[in-house]
This record gives structure tokens, C-alpha cells and sequence, in this order.
């Protein structure tokens, strides 16, 4: 994969997100799913979110990434990832991070 970062295009619900951090009594998290402009689908079982201002619909993320998708074909990849999303347009920013 030759990208890092990467704008997000479409996005889980405020709903999705919070499920994602708060619905593990079964002992699986719930994987949300960020669509990049970069054309894949990543996959990510997010560890936090945090308010980037007062409106209630711009987060801050981290979590890692379980994988990725296109069209045609899912790859497995485990990599921390942090960004930026704001869920009343379902748009913002995705960076895998370095190790």
C-alpha cells in the first residue's frame, strides 16, 4: 500500500461510533467502516474518540485497522490509525501511523 493518509469520504453514524466503543459485552468489538478517497474501504475497531470542538459532530479517533477492501478483493492488516471525522457531512481525514 503507498499511501499513509488519506480523506475519508464516507463514514460510520455518531450512532456507529458509539456502539463501536460501548457494545462489547459479547467480547467483540464492533467494526466501523471508513470509505478513503484513495478508492479502499478500511476496516477499524476504533480504541478512542474525543471531541475536536463543541458541536458534537467533529471527532478525533484512534483504533486499529483490521483491514482493508476494494471492489474485488480484502486484505488483513493490523496497523494503529488516527484521524479526524466529522459526522453530520461523513467526511474527514484517516492516517495509518508508523510503528
Amino acid at each position: 500500500m503507498a499511501w499513509t493518509e488519506s480523506a475519508i469520504i464516507n463514514g460510520p453514524s455518531k450512532w456507529d461510533l458509539m456502539l463501536s466503543l460501548f457494545d462489547s459485552k459479547t467480547g467483540h468489538e464492533h467494526e466501523v467502516q471508513f470509505q478513503l478517497e484513495v478508492g479502499v474501504t478500511m476496516h477499524v475497531f476504533l480504541s478512542s474518540v474525543e471531541r475536536e470542538d463543541g458541536s458534537a459532530e467533529s471527532w478525533n479517533f484512534q483504533g486499529w485497522s483490521t483491514g482493508y477492501s476494494t471492489a474485488r478483493v480484502m486484505w488483513k492488516q493490523h496497523q494503529h490509525v488516527r484521524g479526524y471525522f466529522n459526522t453530520l457531512r461523513r467526511k474527514g481525514h484517516f492516517r495509518l501511523v508508523s510503528k
